[in-house]
């Protein structure tokens, strides 16, 4: 848990020279941290405005004590916190969790959104999934999008918001930067 600790705080020092006003950050969190307070503790400390942080919950191992970690949850979306649900639709993601945290966004696990350019069940699960957001009035985040197809009939769905390597690969933050202040200059 230190490790996932000590990742997110360089991921924020790298991410903050980037940060527009209106930008929000999206920060992994294991559950194991979250049950641990390691991220509870810190946030006030940050150098990015609490109201531009998502945390993904992202639960590999159930969460022993939902009420509890909701309670800490509660707590700092007073402050201006927003939640995410990570991976749903695989491990122990389930819909009682977005009952107890009325996560902000769901971050669609890449399982779901695989084969939704070839099968009418997955499509139909799809469509079920944004029914399902609009209802409960959270946004859906589409993950692993690698085709043309997959990402047309999400929009066409109404999914706007997703991530994969159709719309972009990942980065090194430090030489993004560099190329930032190169084009700065």
């Amino acid at each position: 848990m230190l490790l996932d600790y000590i990742a997110r705080h360089i991921a924020i020092r790298e991410a903050v020279p980037l940060i527009k006003d209106s930008s929000l950050l999206f920060l992994n969190c294991h559950v194991l941290s979250l049950q641990a307070g390691f991220i509870f503790e810190d946030v006030s400390k940050l150098e990015v405005p609490i109201t531009q942080l998502v945390l993904e919950i992202t639960e590999q191992t159930r969460i022993k004590n939902v009420a509890v970690l909701k309670r800490e949850l509660d707590t700092l979306r007073k402050q201006g916190l927003k939640i995410a649900l990570d991976d749903f639709g695989a491990g122990f993601s389930n819909f009682g969790l977005v009952e107890a945290f009325q996560p902000d966004y769901i971050k669609l696990d890449r399982s779901i959104i695989s084969s939704l350019d070839h099968s009418d069940q997955s499509r139909r699960v799809m469509e079920g999934m944004v029914a399902f957001a609009e209802k409960v009035k959270t946004i859906l985040i589409a993950e692993g999008i690698e085709r043309e197809e997959q990402r047309n009939i999400l929009v066409e769905l109404g999914v706007t918001y997703g991530q994969g390597f159709f719309l972009g690969y990942p980065f090194i933050l430090t030489k993004k930067r560099h190329h930032q202040r190169k084009r700065d200059s």
